[in-house]
This record gives C-alpha cells, structure tokens and sequence, in this order.
C-alpha cells in the first residue's frame, strides 16, 4: 500500500513551510510542498490540501490540490491560528494567541470568511471539535470547553480543575475525552450532561495530540517523548502501553491502516511505527522534516 502525507511546520529554525512526504513499502521521502511562514496546522478537504499560516503581517488559510497548486487564499487575522479542521463543507480555525475561532465555507473552489467568534485574547483557543450540531471550542487558558450552537451562538462552558490546560478533545460514543497540558490528565466529559465524570492523572505533564480508534485511545506526551495507548469503555480508561516516540517533542501523529505516524518539533523527524493489535511496534521508517507540529496521512487508492 502507499500512502501521501502532510506536515505542518514552524519555520523559526530551517523550516521553509509545508512538507509532503510518499511512503511506499517501507521507504519514506519528504519534499517542500508549499513554501510558506510558519504553516502550523494542516488538514485533508476531500481532494485538497489547506493549512493556516502567515503572509506577511497577515495570517489566513489556503487550499491546495495535491499537486501543490494553490487552489485560493484568504488572510482574515494577524497571527496564524494553531489549529484547522474540515467538516461538512466547512474549515473550523482556532487562534490561541487571539482567543478567537473562525468558520470558512469552501464552495466552488472560493473561500469565505462566513463567522469569526471572539473568545478573548488570552483564552488559548487551541482546537474546534463539531459533534451532533454543537461546536466545542477547548479553552487551555480558561480551563473550559465553551460550546455553540449550530448558529455560533454559546450554549454553555464544561468546566475543568484550575491549572488543567484542556487541549485537544475527541469524542466516542457518549463521550467526550479530553487531555490537560498544564495538569497532565485525560478527562472523560458527558456529551448530554456537559459534565466532568472522570480524572485520570495517567499522563503527566505536556500532553499534546489525542486520536481514537475504535475502543483504543492514543495520546502524545511532549514531556516524556512518548505514546501512550488506553483502553476505554465509557468512563473507564485503562492505560495499555506507553512507548517512546522516537523523536524530541511528539507534537502530533496520525493513524492510518495499522500504521502510526508521528512528528516531532525538535528532533525533526517524521516516525513511522506498525501497530500491533493496536500497540505500537517496530519503526518500519522515517525521515527528515525541520519543526513538525501537525501531520496528516492517507492511503493513495
């Protein structure tokens, strides 16, 4: 099987923007996609490619078919945002540094800035999560996940302990599970009640991005360099292995098939781990991408 990948990047020491990388039996290669200023956040549109970063004293998005042409560039902010995502037609963007949150329609090959939410500079908006007709917006700053309605309007806050750093979120089933950078625990959230069920102190400090697969939840932890893999069954989460990720500063990592693939900020390399059962197993590649913060991965059909 071969497989076309994205990394997402700061440029502060080498780095020239985006990346892509082919794995195909084992070997990866890496080539610049898109030069660009610290393009943090990438994520998959169907066919396209869209990443957040800066032009200048500006900051927006772009979109790009996967040939790397740019398909349309919009610059709606003054710093990058940390985070984007697409759904339904829509790209979701987060700005930790100006406590906002953005929502842009891609129709017709056009961008549009259709709503930007202002939480508060200060708020570390640092991801936006869309689940049943609800927008949850973690607030590492705030120790809160606000939520809107489908109408960008607040609904309410999940609020966690004081010092948590509520980060990155992922839901499964009636759940919500969410990591604290500051506190070093997962949180298991109820999605009806909006209330905080259970606190595992499992990860320490520097949780940085959470994945699920089936009943298998995946965390990156930036002060150990490591993995960690839990088994979960609604508010019950059990840790099953936690295994070093190969690099420095596992910033973000994707899985696909039975392969996971991690990024690490300084280390500066890409890891590409065979899951076994779900556990991580033997590094089966890697290769060299300056400042990694996010990646994304698909199999080539």
């Amino acid at each position: 099987m071969k497989y076309v990948g994205y990394v997402g990047t700061y440029t502060n020491k080498g780095s020239k923007g985006l990346y892509r990388f082919d794995l195909d039996q084992g070997k990866l290669a890496v080539s610049l996609f898109a030069e660009l200023s610290q393009p943090k956040y990438v994520c998959f549109a169907g066919e396209y490619v869209a990443c957040v970063h800066a032009v200048g004293d500006m900051s927006g998005m772009s979109v790009y078919d996967q040939s790397g042409r740019l398909i349309d560039r919009v610059l709606y902010e003054g710093v990058p945002s940390c985070f984007i995502a697409y759904q339904d037609g829509l790209f979701y963007t987060s700005n930790y540094h100006e406590g906002s949150v953005s929502v842009l329609s891609f129709v017709g090959g056009k961008l549009e800035v259709l709503k930007r939410i202002v939480i508060g500079k200060g708020a570390g908006c640092h991801q936006v999560l869309v689940n049943d007709g609800l927008m949850y917006v973690p607030c590492l700053n705030l120790d809160e996940i606000q939520v809107f309605d489908c109408d960008y309007r607040y609904v309410q806050s999940i609020v966690f302990p004081r010092g948590t750093g509520c980060r990155h979120g992922v839901f499964h089933g009636d759940y919500l599970y969410v990591v604290g950078e500051l506190d070093g625990c997962l949180y298991v959230v109820d999605v009806e009640t909006f209330e905080v069920l259970r606190r595992y102190d499992v990860l320490r400090k520097g949780a940085a991005a959470i994945r699920m697969v089936n009943d298998l939840l995946y965390c990156s932890i930036r002060g150990e360099d490591c993995i960690c893999v839990f088994k979960v069954c609604g508010e019950e989460v059990r840790l099953l292995q936690r295994k070093k990720s190969g690099g420095k500063i596992p910033r973000d990592f994707v899985i696909v098939d039975d392969l996971l693939v991690v990024c690490h900020q300084d280390s500066s390399d890409v890891v590409v781990y065979l899951l076994e059962d779900g556990l991580l197993g033997d590094v089966v590649s890697g290769g060299n991408v300056l400042e990694g913060v996010s990646v994304i991965c698909k199999a080539l059909v």
